[in-house]
């Protein structure tokens, strides 16, 4: 199956310093693809590469499988993208700078009304866009992208800003749109929580580099079951477990163990039964726990 968007070693610098390294993509189509990664990571600057607003400094972009920027202007005909901020005309409606978009790319009139529909703008399509609320700004804005129904919609932390209402509303028209209009969705974030909720293949960038790549069920298979042993000897047999040469950490009465193969686990009871077991919880490492082992950030960057 060929990738919707696939780099080979993109690479761009600014000066001395590398914003994206030897990047190698592979977005494949109907996919939601997750592009992970702390603010300054490299993925607005890989998303600016990918729609030809930066030149790469090596490497190579092909879209649809035309090569990128040779082919910008077919290509880009069937993208759609919001990166950074929605550009709009604040004194206008939603109806009218929709239109305006209608226009320019010679689409017919039904379009806006329909694309209005799709991002639930309908009801405020007359009212000026000063007047709208920051998740309704942003709604208008990926309406833009989408009023051609492109194949490939590109979308750069959709969420900023946005309160949970507002972050609810752009995660399930995200869903919908492989569905709808078959397109294919690359949309960057540092909201671990929304990646995991939306997308079904994820890329992670930490420091220009890519450091994984895959479905994101993969992702998750990635993560080592932790055990949580509450014991009466809790000290005791943290020091004893520490001498052994595992990997443990204790809070209060409770240790956690990670746990590499399935005989670990019994090697790891039978060690613990003289520190007198009270209790036992088997846990595997959430997306946000994996993200902060490989990058060193968390969920509030």
């Amino acid at each position: 199956m060929t990738a919707i968007v696939q780099t080979e070693k993109l690479t761009r610098r600014f000066g001395d310093k590398i914003s994206v390294n030897q990047v190698d993509l592979q977005v494949p189509p109907g996919s939601i693809y997750g592009f992970l990664g702390p603010n300054g990571a490299g993925k607005t600057t890989t998303l600016k590469l990918l729609l030809g607003l930066l030149r790469p400094t090596a490497g190579s972009i092909r879209i649809f499988g035309e090569r990128m920027p040779e082919e910008r202007i077919s290509v880009l005909r069937q993208v759609g993208s919001l990166v950074e901020s929605p550009s709009y005309y604040g004194h206008l409606s939603g109806f009218k700078n929709l239109k305006i978009a209608a226009d320019l790319l010679d689409l017919p009139p039904q379009s806006v009304k329909e694309t209005l529909e799709l991002v639930r703008l309908s009801q405020d399509a007359h009212r000026p866009v000063k007047e709208y609320s920051l998740g309704m700004k942003q709604r208008l804005g990926i309406a833009i992208a989408l009023i051609h129904k492109p194949r490939l919609l590109i979308l750069d932390e959709p969420t900023n800003g946005l309160d949970p209402a507002g972050i609810q509303e752009i995660r399930n028209l995200i869903k919908e749109l492989p569905t709808l209009y078959g397109s294919t969705v690359l949309v960057s974030s540092h909201l671990l929580t929304e990646v995991e909720q939306v997308a079904t293949h994820v890329g992670i960038i930490n420091q220009g580099q890519l450091i994984f790549q895959d479905e994101i069920d993969v992702l998750r298979q990635q993560s080592s079951p932790v055990m949580l042993v509450e014991l009466e000897q809790p000290a005791a047999a943290y020091q004893s477990l520490r001498n052994q040469g595992w990997r443990v950490e204790r809070n209060h009465h409770t240790l956690t163990i990670p746990i590499q193969h399935s005989k670990d686990k019994a090697r790891l009871f039978q060690h613990l039964q003289s520190f007198s077991i009270l209790n036992v919880q088997e846990k595997k490492k959430s997306l946000e726990e994996i993200f902060i082992e490989w990058t060193g950030k968390g969920n509030s960057l």
